[in-house]
């Protein structure tokens, strides 16, 4: 008599499950990411710094103002357009270039990741590096793409604009209108030490008035406007 048969049970496929899991884990990825794009991507200093361009919906904020007192930008800024009064002295790496009295020069930087101190009677200091530099309309850059040092101390200023920059605080007493949201509110600071968190926009001095247009953090502006109030 032949023996018989032993049935063996064969093990459970469960590929489609695995798959489906495989699935889910891939669609919660791609959800977080969506909505929390600064876990994987951003400048770290340190601290985690948000990105600007994030601001939904942010506060337009416009101002003229008249400050009596220094204050300085530590930043990355896509343009400075300025033009100095000699006498003045001005650096490129290694080079430097005087403008002397009764004269004027036009200076153009690119790409500027640096210092920029803007003080009462028209000074101006920066110190930094550019993509391109621009002196009286002649272009000057480096074949290895490297940024160029550039300074510029204890200069006259007939005027400066900086455009494009982030702040996370700018800080400076001063008096002067703010409006907000294209006149939704509106304020006048008379010597107060305005505050004005996470900036993001252009500046732009002549003489001892400031102007500076940009945006802020919609839940920031109770910030701004405490200081001032």
């Amino acid at each position: 008599m032949d023996p018989m048969p032993i049935p063996v049970k064969k093990p459970k496929r469960h590929w489609k499950s695995y798959l489906f899991l495989i699935f889910l884990g891939i669609l919660a990825f791609l959800f977080y990411s969506a909505y929390n794009p600064s876990s994987f991507t951003g400048k770290i200093t340190g601290n985690v710094i948000r990105d600007p361009t994030s601001f939904e919906g942010g506060s337009q904020v416009r101002a003229e103002l008249k400050t009596s007192e220094e204050f300085e930008i530590n930043s990355e800024i896509k343009k400075i357009n300025l033009r100095i009064n000699g006498p003045a002295s001005f650096y490129i790496g290694k080079q430097k270039i005087d403008v002397i009295k009764d004269n004027s020069a036009s200076i153009i930087l690119d790409n500027f990741k640096g210092k920029v101190i803007i003080s009462p009677g028209s000074k101006i200091e920066l110190k930094g590096d550019s993509s391109t530099i621009f002196f009286d309309g002649l272009p000057i850059s480096l074949d290895s793409g490297k940024g160029i040092n550039t300074n510029l101390i204890d200069a006259n200023y007939a005027y400066i604009k900086l455009i494009d920059f982030y702040l996370p605080s700018l800080s400076f007493e001063t008096s002067g209108k703010i409006d907000i949201d294209n006149g939704k509110i509106s304020v006048r600071s008379e010597g107060d030490k305005i505050k004005l968190p996470d900036f993001k926009g252009d500046l732009e001095a002549r003489d001892d008035l400031i102007k500076i247009k940009g945006l802020v953090d919609k839940k920031d502006v109770n910030k701004l406007l405490e200081s001032v109030s």
